[in-house]
């Protein structure tokens, strides 16, 4: 039987499930402007970051918000790094740091105090 990971309404999600809503959602993100700038360095974006991980949101049990883009942005891989630690003085230096705490702050309290 497969992990099944918990969303805010209560229902439960797989792995697999997980991987389908996310390519679903970055397919339908990234339809009309595939490529594009990090948003964290202006430099070129290579990949998606999310300002929660996705290992973050299953524990916090709001799995739903991995394939949501409220929680995600364009970066490149270095800014993806960076943005994967709160606790750095380097996080403070990306263009859309703001846009982070906000996100971080209105999903995870604990995470955001880390940062501030």
């Amino acid at each position: 039987m497969p992990n099944l990971y918990k969303c805010s309404d209560g229902s439960k999600v797989s792995e697999a499930a997980i991987q389908r809503k996310l390519s679903e959602a970055y397919r339908e993100f990234y339809l009309f402007c595939p490529i594009g700038k990090c948003e964290g360095c202006a430099g070129t974006a290579q990949c998606t970051a999310h300002i929660i991980p996705k290992a973050r949101l299953k524990q916090l049990g709001m799995t739903e918000l991995i394939w949501n883009h409220v929680v995600w942005f364009r970066s490149c891989f270095r800014c993806n790094m960076v943005a994967e630690n709160p606790e750095s003085d380097e996080i403070k230096t990306l263009l859309n740091y703001q846009e982070i705490l906000e996100v971080t702050k209105r999903f995870d309290p604990e995470r955001y105090s880390k940062m501030i």
